[in-house]
């Protein structure tokens, strides 16, 4: 059987149907193979193959399906798979408005650190408000307003952050953190009583809420501008107040 010449023995195709004048058509990636573009149509399987610029069409092969078996969609390049969809690494902003890279590095190879360091002291206190009756305190405070007041071992973590000196490697002296720390808080609250013995909470109930805020301004004094992150404050292992200076 010659090219474009329908089979004698095959299944009797309409005349008109025998050549198909060429139309632009946009294969679909999915039926695109090595090549040469392969189109579906009812009861047709058109490819062109023919050099003189028309389609020959032949009926389908004997035992061959109708239906085109599913090919498996193309994947995207590893190199675009591994660094996600744009390719692009994730990218945070640290204080000063440096962007700072997944792997931490920032706009002229700055890097940015948070450095924390732990102190613990011993106190007591009472819950109590002069803005409450004696009978609403109770029951407000529970067992926490008792008359002679209760204690803790407070832990407070605090938190500085800013960029690593490329001469010293540090965000700042742990020496230096260690004495500001001592002067904020041990020496005004360890082995006190908050509610006698600081005038800070004279008017303000000692509640661990605002004894982190109470640190935080401390601290203010003694640490440069911008320097301080975060002060955590644990009262026991389960109770935990976090103050950012909000």
């Amino acid at each position: 059987m010659q090219c474009g010449q329908a089979d004698p023995h095959g299944p009797k195709w309409p005349e008109a149907e025998q050549t198909l004048e060429r139309k632009t058509l946009r294969p679909h990636p999915r039926f695109l193979t090595a090549g040469r573009f392969t189109y579906l149509i009812p009861a047709l399987a058109v490819q062109e193959t023919d050099r003189t610029g028309r389609f020959t069409a032949s009926g389908p092969a004997e035992g061959a399906s109708r239906s085109a078996e599913p090919r498996a969609r193309p994947r995207a390049p590893a190199a675009l798979r591994s660094r996600g969809t744009l390719g692009l690494s994730p990218r945070r902003t640290e204080p000063g408005g440096n962007a700072m890279s997944a792997a931490g590095a920032g706009v002229g190879g700055r890097r940015w650190a948070r450095l924390s360091r732990l102190v613990s002291f011993s106190a007591t206190h009472r819950l109590h408000s002069k803005c409450l009756s004696k009978e609403e305190n109770l029951k407000l405070y529970g067992k926490c307003n008792n008359p002679n007041g209760h204690g803790h071992n407070y832990k407070v973590v605090v938190t500085v952050h800013g960029e690593i000196d490329p001469l010293t490697g540090m965000v700042m002296n742990m020496t230096d953190l260690k004495e500001y720390m001592e002067e904020a808080i041990m020496k005004p609250l360890d082995h006190k009583n908050l509610d006698l013995d600081v005038p800070y909470f004279a008017d303000i109930v000692s509640t661990t809420e605002n004894v982190a805020v109470y640190i935080w301004e401390n601290l203010q004094k003694f640490l440069p501008m911008g320097v301080l992150y975060k002060v955590k404050v644990y009262e026991t292992d389960n109770n935990v107040v976090v103050y950012k200076g909000e």
